[in-house]
């Protein structure tokens, strides 16, 4: 027996069990080869991504070999190259008792940030791993004030989660006090966010769970929904009736910075829908933007929409009608 085994079997015997399948048994003593060699948790011949021992077992859900390395010192806030620890890692990979057995460590840092700028809990956020965050949450309660915390593009937890489409968290978040008006460097706020991403959920949670300022323009002087019709998802047209419904006066007619409405900019993403939707509700057919362009003069393939989707505009009534 090669001696490196003889140190390697007793301490960990779990390990043994590893041994009829000959690549896991390979994979796990090399690790721990390279850990008992290193002083700080790193192999002598450490990866090119600088992933600790640990980062590895993390990402490939070790979870004897993780509570091996853990019960031997191994360096629980090292990080990798993108500034990662092993529990960004262990989140990112959705690996339960992993993440368990780092949250248990005395000294486990939760408020490490990777290259992103993003903690642990707003990791979780990021990858829709709703219990970890609940898990750091209870281990660490002032997490949730780090939701206001800003990463390198101004984006708070609130932002990320309404990224990432998960409801569930962005209302966590509203009840532990996260700001629900702060904008990104984009000037983007959360609901900028759920509209361009078409994350309808989310969109109701922070409607119907905030005062978030749903008029709030970015750097591009767009609203929210200036955003919905940019980007004009599938769901866009019930994204719409939401804001309509618990918004009856919004500002459908504001323009952008060069001037273009919702219903431009959705006629321009031939999102005949949308546009039934927003004329319905009062938008002016008429609007120019800044480059003289209407919906009746818009010279693309969805100049094609005046007719197929058949607008009908009566030019001696106020009412407006876009029939199906």
């Amino acid at each position: 027996m090669h001696y490196a085994e003889k140190v390697l079997i007793p301490l960990h015997p779990p390990l043994l069990t590893a041994a009829p399948y000959g690549w896991l048994w390979s994979l796990a003593k090399k690790i721990l080869q390279q850990y008992l060699l290193g002083v700080t948790g790193r192999s002598c011949e450490e990866a090119h991504d600088k992933a600790s021992p640990l980062h590895l077992c993390c990402q490939w859900g070790l979870t004897s070999v993780v509570q091996t390395l853990i019960e031997h010192d191994a360096a629980i806030n090292i990080k990798n190259e993108e500034l990662k620890t092993p529990l960004h890692v262990a989140i990112e990979n959705q690996n339960p008792s992993i993440i368990s057995l780092l949250l248990c460590h005395p000294n486990i840092d939760l408020t490490l940030r990777d290259k992103r700028g993003l903690t642990p809990f707003a990791t979780a956020l990021t990858c829709r791993n709703i219990k970890a965050a609940q898990a750091i949450l209870v281990k660490l309660p002032t997490a949730a004030e780090q939701a206001d915390d800003h990463d390198a593009y101004r984006q708070t937890a609130l932002h990320v989660a309404a990224a990432a489409g998960h409801e569930a968290a962005v209302s966590a978040l509203l009840q532990n006090g996260s700001n629900f008006n702060a904008t990104d460097s984009n000037g983007d706020n959360a609901l900028h966010i759920a509209a361009r991403e078409g994350h309808l959920s989310v969109a109701r949670v922070l409607l119907t769970e905030s005062s978030l300022d749903a008029e709030t323009v970015n750097i591009k002087g767009q609203n929210p929904l200036h955003v919905l019709s940019r980007y004009s998802r599938e769901n866009s047209s019930a994204m719409c009736e939401l804001f309509l419904e618990c918004m009856p006066n919004y500002p459908l007619n504001q323009p952008d910075l060069h001037g273009n409405t919702a219903l431009l900019l959705a006629y321009m993403k031939g999102n005949g829908n949308l546009c039934r939707i927003l004329v319905k509700a009062g938008a002016c057919l008429g609007a120019m933007n800044k480059d003289g362009v209407t919906i009746f003069n818009y010279q693309v393939a969805t100049k094609q929409l005046l007719y197929r989707k058949r607008f009908c505009y009566d030019v001696n009534s106020a009412d407006k009608v876009l029939s199906p």
